[in-house]
Order: C-alpha cells, then sequence, then structure tokens
C-alpha cells in the first residue's frame, strides 16, 4: 500500500509505525485515524498509549479525529470515551 501511494504521490511523505508508540519530528493541526483503526487495538492501556502519541504531535490548538466502533452495550469504567456522534470521538 505504501508503495502504491509513494508512487502516486512522490512529494509526500509516509511512515509505517506502531500507533502505540510512533514519534515524527513534526507536530501537526489535524490528526486523522479513520476507518475504524483504532478498534486493532485491543485494551484500554492501548489506546492511551495510542492517544498519548497523538496528543503529543498535535500543534497548540489542534484537532484529533478518531472514527471507531463502538457497540450501544459498552458501558463500564471508560464511559468518558463515548462517541461525540454515532461513531466519532474528537479530542482536543
Amino acid at each position: 500500500m505504501l508503495t502504491h501511494a509513494r508512487e502516486r504521490l512522490p512529494n509526500s511523505s509516509f511512515h509505517l509505525q506502531d500507533m502505540r508508540t510512533f514519534s515524527l519530528s513534526e507536530h501537526f493541526d489535524l490528526i486523522l485515524c479513520l476507518y475504524d483503526t483504532i478498534n486493532h487495538l485491543t485494551s484500554f492501556d492501548q489506546w492511551q498509549q495510542c492517544f498519548s502519541r497523538m496528543a503529543s504531535h498535535l500543534a497548540p490548538g489542534g484537532l484529533c479525529i478518531i472514527d471507531m466502533n463502538t457497540p450501544s452495550d459498552s458501558e463500564g469504567s471508560h464511559s468518558s470515551l463515548r462517541p461525540s456522534g454515532p461513531s466519532l470521538l474528537m479530542i482536543r
């Protein structure tokens, strides 16, 4: 997939890293995590690691938008992570 992307967008940069531990030398005004990617993390600790990495890469006033599956019966100790829409979590 990255090979194809690099061919189609030669002036762009692409990185292959673990979303729980990634480190880039830049900050972003907007970070997108789309297509239920976050659902590949299987524990709340892994979500926290990912959110921490995203937050450390946001520019001041930046926005992180996360699209995820959230089963309607997902009650429990992590209820503060309820989506702000049917399947969207925004962190600012």
